[in-house]
């Protein structure tokens, strides 16, 4: 059974909590009837995400068997056959296709393209430098217009997506910042446009996203249709926002064991005591 959890990838479930921020973000009076849909539209978009995980195992195993992390996935280790990873991965994403057309049409459409785009990126856009960072963001911002997609364009801020795409940025940058560093192979993988040399580009790249992550965060908070925010708890929390960035960026140039950034973050305390305090922030300078 653990094979089967590991081969599904789970806990990347919590990523797609992101289809809820939409409605978390506008503070409105709790609409249980929104949280329904949106609950039953994750769990339908996180099976297609898990089709799309065991595709590309599948397709990225050679990679992986020379990966010091990735050589233990349940394909690579061989915990689970190529033939039945195929098997499940069919079964998965014509149950999420099926469910995804029945329960809302710009739901269906929306996810239809975000495993397109990731077919594409698995296949082509990885191997290009830029674009394939590029490509890793727009991966969370499909899930807040998936969100948004189920519950009403009410609900779409422009300035939530402004402020939303370099922060994810900062996340695809660090993952590939990881992978330069701690990877010995990295020069040698055919699937990966970036290599040792390439590490001080990306180190400035990712600071100089974190600067405009922090500066769209604030153009965020005194949005036009935002009620007068109190600049103070505005202000501690694009500090906050800085703040986690870099304890995240620290965290993963530090350990050899964690190459994904996400995973990183929602495992340590200290992540997560930063992000509940920016949450409490935000949520302060909304009401005060």
């Amino acid at each position: 059974m653990i094979n089967f959890y590991k081969l599904l990838r789970l806990q990347q479930w919590l990523k797609n909590i992101l289809i809820f921020i939409p409605l978390l973000l506008s503070f409105e009076s709790f609409d249980l009837e929104n949280y329904l849909q949106l609950l039953l539209g994750f769990i339908i978009f996180s099976l297609a995400c898990s089709a799309n995980y065991i595709l590309n195992d599948i397709f990225d195993l050679e990679d992986d068997l020379k990966h010091p992390v990735n050589k233990n996935r349940v394909i690579a280790s061989g915990m689970i056959s190529l033939n039945l990873s195929k098997i499940i991965f069919l079964l998965l994403f014509f149950t999420s296709f099926i469910s995804a057309y029945l329960f809302n049409f710009n739901f269906f459409i929306l996810v239809l393209c975000y495993l397109f785009t990731a077919l594409i990126y698995t296949l082509f856009l990885k191997k290009f430098p830029i674009i394939d960072l590029v490509v890793l963001s727009s991966f969370y911002i499909f899930r807040i217009f998936i969100g948004i997609s189920i519950v009403g364009f009410y609900y779409y801020s422009h300035w939530l997506i402004i402020f939303l795409f370099p922060f994810f940025l900062n996340l695809a940058i660090l993952k590939r910042l990881a992978e330069v560093k701690n990877r010995a192979d990295i020069d040698d993988s055919k699937k990966r446009p970036y290599g040792k040399s390439d590490f001080s580009k990306l180190r400035f790249f990712y600071f100089f996203s974190l600067t405009v992550t922090t500066v769209c965060f604030f153009m965020y908070g005194i949005r036009d249709e935002s009620n007068d925010p109190n600049l103070i708890f505005l202000l501690m929390s694009c500090f906050l926002v800085f703040l986690w960035n870099y304890y995240i960026y620290k965290k993963m140039l530090n350990n050899v064991d964690y190459f994904d950034p996400f995973s990183a973050s929602i495992l340590d305390n200290r992540s997560i005591l930063l992000g509940a305090l920016f949450i409490f922030f935000v949520y302060l300078s909304n009401i005060l």
